[in-house]
């Protein structure tokens, strides 16, 4: 027979599978009162994230990492950093991520952060190796980078000083009869 801690985790995420995330919550609070593993705290956070509560989320995937760091938790606490506008700390997050499996979303989710950040030649990087490693997401982004990058090519070229016109038969000036 199953332990009552994954017999609660079970129903929790039953519960998270219908949208229900209150009864979720309090399956998965009785999940972790009973040992029902550390990925009761990391599908608790996701509760939370649903419900807009962005600081127990993250105390959730802290614990999650303390117990057990996979790419997973940290990206979920990267993703609440970025919805938070902490853009640094997510993609300090995306980046222990990264280092534990290099997964299409998470490049996209950091290439994001970067972007909030104006920081756009690594956003483009990031939103590149998403698209490589999972094509799909490429309509995503691919308008997204798009708008500094005209706007960066715009400004170089006004700053550029114009050549001397150089002087060939077709540009040469017509004399008036």
């Amino acid at each position: 027979f199953p332990s009552e801690g994954t017999y609660y985790y079970g129903r929790g995420w039953a519960y998270m599978q219908k949208l229900d995330y209150d009864s979720a919550m309090r399956d998965l609070d009785q999940a972790i009162r009973f040992g029902g593993g550390v990925d009761a705290d990391y599908w608790r956070g996701w509760c939370y994230i649903y419900k807009s509560d962005y600081g127990r989320a993250l105390a959730d995937f802290d614990q999650t990492i303390r117990l057990s760091p996979y790419a997973a938790a940290y990206s979920s606490r990267g993703s609440v950093h970025t919805w938070r506008h902490e853009y640094d700390l997510a993609i300090h997050d995306y980046d222990q991520a990264l280092r534990l499996a290099r997964d299409a979303e998470t490049y996209y989710s950091r290439g994001w952060a970067h972007y909030q950040k104006a920081s756009y030649l690594p956003a483009f990087r990031d939103f590149a190796q998403a698209s490589v490693r999972k094509p799909a997401i490429l309509g995503r982004w691919i308008w997204t980078p798009l708008l500094p990058a005209a706007w960066l090519i715009y400004v170089l070229l006004s700053r550029r000083k114009p050549k001397e016109a150089e002087v060939s038969p077709s540009n040469q000036p017509v004399e008036p009869i």
